[in-house]
């Protein structure tokens, strides 16, 4: 423990730290808006819509979300690898 506490105070680990933070922010972000987004917009359209019957409940949020997820992990997986190859990369 006290060697990766070394690793963390040093110059270096501050700084990788900080690009693996900064990397994941960039990577989260949009993932959650074009998550919500895609939620929303399957939502909004699919209740409203009398050609598709009911899909208002707790199966058709879950396949909504599970939609909204594909979509936003497909778009932010490059992100998703500079991510990774920061945190693992040695030093």
């Amino acid at each position: 423990l006290l060697p990766l506490g070394q690793v963390l105070l040093s110059g270096e680990g501050r700084s990788r730290t900080l690009t693996a933070w900064s990397s994941s922010l960039l990577r989260d972000v949009p993932m959650g808006a074009v998550q919500i987004a895609v939620f929303e917009l399957l939502k909004a359209y699919l209740v409203a819509s009398p050609s598709f019957g009911s899909f208002n409940g707790l199966p058709a949020e879950a396949a909504f979300g599970a939609i909204g997820g594909l979509i936003g992990a497909v778009i932010t997986t490059p992100a998703d690898v500079v991510t990774t190859r920061i945190m693992t990369r040695g030093g």
